[in-house]
Order: C-alpha cells, then structure tokens, then sequence
C-alpha cells in the first residue's frame, strides 16, 4: 500500500505529460533531514540524515539506525515498479511462462520490516504556518532513462529512413547521397543535442 501511494503520488506531482514522456525516471529515494522555512516552503538539508534516537516526535528502529540508508536504491525501485494487482501485472507482457515475483505478490515481502526503518512523525505537520521547522522524510530522486533516449532517436530517424525507402524503391531515384543527406543531417543534431544535453548533467542524475 505505502509504495502504492509513493508511486500515485509522484506521478501526480509530475504531472500527466511529464510522467509519460520524460526522460527522466524514478530512480529510488533518499533519507533527508528536511526544512520548513515558510508556509508550505521546503529544503532538502541534509543527506542520509535520521532523528536521534528516541526522538519525542519519531518513530523509528532500530535506534540508531545502521546502516544508512537503510534500504537500498536496488530495493526502492524494486517496490516502486511491483504490481498492485497480479490480475494487471505488466511483467507477464515479458514472459507469459514465469511466475510474477514482484515484491507485493511474493509472500515474503517484508513490506512492515521494510517500512519500520523509515522515520515515521507522530504529529501532524502543519504545512500553512510561518513557523521555521525541521522534519525527516523520504526524498524521491531521478535519473536519464536511456531507453527513452533511444526511443525518441528512433521516432526522429523513422520518417528518414521511409524517406530512404521510397527515394530508392517507390521513386527509382539512383542518387543515394541525396536520399542519406536529411539523414546526415539529423544525426549530426541529435549527437549535438544528446552529447550537450548529457553533458550538462551530473552523473546523469537530477540534484
């Protein structure tokens, strides 16, 4: 259920266009100490950051918790993409033959395990207040997917290659260096695009 909503939200927040068509994916999450610096105004502050143990207004165990993070990156995308339902499993598109092994559907999921390592607050934050505060969460981050990179290359790259088709076959034209020009060109500005693109990140992941 909790990664259920995770995922309800985040796609929520991202917006319908953007959660489909973006190159960038859910890639896990990261344990923050958190600031409220004004009436629904955040910072991230501080990375791999727990309350202390036996903190009044968290719960959380094991205290202090070890290691940190306490879930792995591995783990969180694992969840994020399992099925909610078996009946609506996506993985059966890829093998009709295997038995689904999402972690929602094996009976071993450890989910209350899992979700007794995050830092769990006792009291409602209130969000509308002007109040300077500090809280623990979960952070969700992203990163370049780059099959969606290479899709969108092949959307770019189909039209000319159907251009290619008929300049040779349907229109019977003989000069190949006129049909394979617009496709020169498009693959000249997409490693331009791509390698400027990529280039202007960090280690392909969002900050």
């Amino acid at each position: 259920q909790f990664f259920s909503a995770l995922r309800s939200e985040f796609f929520r927040l991202r917006g319908f266009w953007r959660a489909k068509l973006s190159v960038w994916r859910f890639s896990h999450c990261d344990f923050y100490r958190f600031e409220k610096f004004d009436e629904r105004e955040y910072a991230p502050r501080e990375r791999d950051a727990f309350p202390t143990p036996h903190h009044p207004d968290y719960t959380y165990a094991p205290q202090p918790m070890i290691p940190i993070p306490p879930v792995s990156r591995h783990e969180f995308r694992k969840r994020f993409d399992s099925c909610r339902k078996l009946a609506y499993c996506p993985h059966r598109l890829i093998s009709w033959f295997r038995k689904c092994n999402c972690p929602s559907q094996t009976a071993k999921a450890h989910s209350r395990e899992l979700l007794d390592k995050f830092p769990k607050k006792t009291s409602q934050l209130d969000e509308y207040s002007e109040v300077r505060e500090t809280f623990w969460g979960i952070y969700a981050r992203q990163a370049i997917c780059f099959r969606w990179i290479l899709f969108y290359n092949l959307l770019c790259i189909t039209p000319l290659i159907w251009l290619i088709f008929m300049w040779l076959f349907v229109w019977k034209e003989r000069d190949l260096e006129s049909a394979l020009m617009p496709t020169s060109i498009m693959l000249a500005m997409l490693s331009v695009f791509w390698s400027t693109f990529l280039g202007s990140l960090k280690f392909g992941q969002d900050a």
